[in-house]
């Protein structure tokens, strides 16, 4: 009988304080929502966005995507510098009889 007299046990309930608060963050996002309702009311829904012909090129072009490649060509000029310097000192040591001259007369 003393089973279903007991008290039955809660869950502790989560509760989240934040950390970390960002008031010029939140500035920015009301100033955002103001100039946005006033562009609606001076508009009047006329708005419409209209793509034109290399507007997605352009984009691309001033986007991280770029950085990547170019970042990615001078490692690549690197490399190739680095092998023509290579094959310029094997070609001077073939020409000259190389490392074979020391050893053998």
């Amino acid at each position: 009988m003393g089973i279903f007299f007991r008290k039955q046990p809660t869950p502790r309930r989560y509760y989240h304080k934040p950390i970390y608060w960002d008031p010029a963050k939140e500035e920015r996002e009301e100033r955002q929502q103001r100039a946005d309702a006033e562009a609606q009311s001076t508009l009047d829904g006329a708005y419409q966005v209209k793509l034109r012909k290399g507007d997605f090129r352009r984009m691309i072009s001033n986007s991280e995507l770029d950085e990547r490649t170019r970042s990615a060509r001078k490692a690549n000029y690197g490399l190739i510098a680095a092998l023509v310097i290579l094959l310029v000192l094997v070609y001077i040591i073939i020409v000259n009889g190389g490392f074979l001259s020391l050893y053998f007369d």
